[in-house]
């Protein structure tokens, strides 16, 4: 998927919400089709660990696309494709449980949900805020917490939360660009 970004087409400051989208697409659609990128496999913990990974790797190559996307001044244009990202999250939980690696009381929306967090916040601090790409080392510890803290066992989750997280990111994620303030100084 070729990546495009306002930093790409125009100057940041001149972007507007319209102009992103005339460029890009609906963007909950285009960050669902990076998702449907990820190849499901027989590991549901890694498939989680997959998917917040392409979904950050995406942030990261269109950060002014993510901005907008999140931009309260801006009406969510296709939430079905929003809902589908989300529902991708919650059949990944839902096949863990199955495979008796989360517990059985588990809530998978809320699980879900706590794993897109992470990843969420990652993008928001790394791909359009001030901290500098090497903080996206924290995803594993976190979301290898979060799984353990449902029912995983420690070392297996973390190999798989390793394999679905360092895989998309290693091989994705360009370097992070300079900072929002368009300076085109080098992030810390």
């Amino acid at each position: 998927m070729a990546s495009t970004s306002t930093r790409r087409s125009g100057s940041p400051s001149a972007a507007t919400p319209s102009s992103v989208i005339g460029l890009t697409g609906s963007t909950p659609s285009f960050a669902a089709a990076r998702l449907a990128e990820v190849e499901m496999s027989a590991d549901p913990v890694r498939d989680l660990a997959a998917l917040g990974a392409a979904y950050l790797a995406n942030a990261l190559e269109n950060p002014d696309l993510y901005r907008v996307m999140f931009d309260a001044g801006f009406g969510l244009e296709d939430a079905g494709a929003a809902d589908e990202t989300l529902h991708r999250l919650v059949s990944a939980v839902e096949r863990a449980k199955t495979d008796s690696r989360f517990r059985d009381e588990v809530d998978p929306l809320e699980l879900a949900t706590q794993s897109w967090t992470i990843g969420h916040g990652l993008a928001s601090l790394v791909a359009t805020g001030p901290l500098p790409q090497q903080t996206l080392a924290h995803g594993v510890p976190m979301l290898t917490a979060l799984f353990t803290s449902a029912g995983d066992e420690p070392r297996r989750c973390r190999r798989s939360v390793e394999r679905g997280w360092g895989k998309r990111l290693s091989a994705d994620a360009p370097a992070t660009p300079g900072p929002p303030d368009g300076s085109g100084k080098p992030r810390p």
